[in-house]
């Protein structure tokens, strides 16, 4: 809601400490009319605290507008993400997972028939995009800061954009020690670096064996070292002609792959020699998988794990439950108004949900179903129904015992 001007006025009274809770409680307002003469003044000085601890932070402009699309300059036609649903096969953690499709890269407008020519064999790499993760409790405050400085995780009204910064040191630092100590209860650090070398491994693998290809595999975190950045190099140095981007989140959502998108086109924009082989006129050419939640590798390969799980309820407990047995699915949830503006992480996640349903026992073989979201964060409304709340109510109100969650 909007705010008065005795209020505004009351809160540029108030100390400096009290200044950061005020704009914690504005990080959802839509609509104040009364601008913040020291806005300027204040991410000036969080910027500067910020660079001096974990340097200097990426430069992002604002959508104003809220809107689900690109905030930066559209590159030219040899520098724009070449989009494709079926570009090359996808591992997902078990060789049983990857699809069966052939290698497809889309040349567009890069090659000329007398570059085309001069190839003699291509040099195919992969750069799976994620999230990121600290590698120790030390790294804990960083990755915060720079996950909430984000303006695709926090999308703030225009009028409190420079407050950006501010508003995610705050958050970082208040949410610093209890995700400590989330991560030192699984060994003092995230382990999705490990997980996503694994993955990279698998598909260099998969993929020489059934294509008979030697690819290279690149990680690019969005959020926390090696970042995507980190990454170009390493291809660019590699001397690679042809690129597949996978974004390791099966749903696109603008919050995730949308925002690890971003930024690669970005640094195509900002730098064109990364797009050139070896700082010749040759363009590398590249191709994003956008979302893989529909393959019928990866719903395979879920619905096999789930229903082991399934399997496992001994006679004794199927009993205690009835003999039913009840599957979670809880998503990460995004912003209601996300979806409103026509992000399609939920039409996804609502059909990944049902194809998977569809290869497990059905509801008159005891299995039911259920979908909720985590992981919200703010007074505004997220999706919903919210897990919390789905997990109070199978077990208060549906007495159920037999629960396999699905994260």
């Amino acid at each position: 809601g909007d705010y008065s001007m005795a209020t505004m006025k009351a809160v540029f009274r108030s100390a400096s400490s009290a200044l950061l809770q005020v704009s914690f409680l504005l990080l959802f307002v839509g609509n104040c009319r009364t601008l913040f003469f020291c806005q300027g003044f204040v991410a000036v000085g969080t910027e500067r605290a910020v660079e001096k601890r974990w340097g200097k932070p990426r430069q992002k402009k604002h959508d104003p507008n809220g809107c689900l699309r690109s905030t930066i300059r559209q590159p030219t036609s040899s520098t724009r993400l070449q989009m494709s649903s079926v570009s090359v096969p996808v591992a997902v953690g078990i060789k049983e997972a990857i699809s069966s499709s052939d290698l497809v890269v889309h040349s567009g407008d890069f090659y000329s028939e007398e570059e085309e020519a001069a190839i003699d064999r291509p040099k195919v790499g992969f750069l799976l995009l994620n999230l990121g993760g600290p590698e120790t409790s030390d790294d804990v405050e960083g990755f915060l800061y720079n996950l909430f400085a984000d303006p695709d995780i926090i999308r703030l009204p225009a009028i409190l954009a420079p407050l950006q910064s501010l508003i995610a040191l705050g958050i970082s630092k208040r949410r610093a020690p209890k995700s400590k100590e989330a991560y030192n209860s699984i060994g003092g650090g995230s382990p999705i670096l490990k997980y996503s070398r694994q993955q990279a491994d698998l598909i260099q693998r998969a993929v020489k064996k059934r294509h008979g290809l030697d690819v290279r595999g690149y990680i690019g975190m969005r959020y926390w070292h090696p970042f995507t950045t980190e990454a170009l190099e390493e291809i660019q140095n590699d001397g690679i002609t042809d690129l597949i981007v996978l974004p390791l989140y099966p749903q696109f959502s603008i919050s995730t792959s949308g925002s690890s998108l971003r930024v690669l086109q970005e640094e195509f924009a900002k730098h064109d020699h990364i797009l050139r082989k070896n700082n010749t006129t040759t363009k590398m050419r590249h191709t994003v998988v956008a979302s893989w939640y529909d393959r019928p590798g990866y719903i395979a390969c879920t619905s096999q794990l789930i229903r082991k799980e399934l399997e496992s309820f001994t006679e004794e407990q199927l009993a205690s439950g009835q003999g039913k047995r009840h599957v979670l699915f809880s998503a990460h949830g995004v912003p209601q108004s996300y979806i409103e503006a026509g992000d399609p992480y939920q039409k996804q996640i609502q059909e990944c949900v049902a194809k998977i349903s569809a290869q497990l026992p059905s509801q008159e073989e005891g299995v039911e179903v259920h979908l909720s979201y985590q992981s919200r964060v703010g007074p505004i409304e997220w999706l919903r129904p919210y897990t919390d709340d789905v997990i109070r109510q199978l077990g208060s109100e549906q007495n159920v015992k037999n629960l396999v969650v699905v994260p």
